[in-house]
């Protein structure tokens, strides 16, 4: 079975989260930001599914990163993941696993006092994706916005 570019762009981006954040302090002493929450899947073969997600954010991407990663993209899908995978601003755990390192996470202001998340990630391809060939494994970069109100601790920028 082939997954279509539409279906694997529903598995990537159609996942809704639902959090709560707690504050943490990191193996440095610094204030951390823990969401957890659920993953639900809209489609594909995860529809209806869900499991527990954590994003841990140890230290919000800078300015000057995030300005490194619009420049880069320029240059393609290959140089943005070359860029990404030496940078380390967090984790991404969904389910019981380890996960895998949130390479970027990009801090801005929404509503009304509330906060948006914008996590790039090395996404894991799997041996069904490698082996067969589907189209997904055209998309090794994974990508999740979160919006949180303004509970939320302020996060450094």
């Amino acid at each position: 079975m082939r997954i279509g570019k539409r279906s694997a762009l529903l598995i990537v981006c159609g996942l809704i989260a639902v959090g709560w954040p707690s504050a943490a302090y990191n193996q440095e002493g610094r204030s951390s930001l823990r969401v957890n929450g659920t993953v639900v899947g809209i489609g594909g073969r995860l529809a209806g599914r869900s499991a527990p997600f954590s994003l841990i954010v140890n230290s919000p991407s800078s300015v000057a990163q995030v300005r490194e990663l619009t420049e880069v993209l320029a240059s393609g899908q290959d140089a943005l993941l070359n860029a990404l995978s030496k940078m380390d601003a967090g984790r991404v755990q969904i389910g019981t696993g380890v996960g895998v390192p949130a390479n970027a996470i990009i801090v801005e202001p929404w509503g009304e006092g509330g906060t948006k998340l914008t996590v790039f990630y090395q996404r894991n391809l799997s041996f069904y994706e490698l082996r067969y060939g589907t189209r997904s494994q055209d998309y090794p970069i994974g990508y999740a916005e979160m919006f949180l109100d303004r509970t939320v601790t302020a996060l450094e920028r």
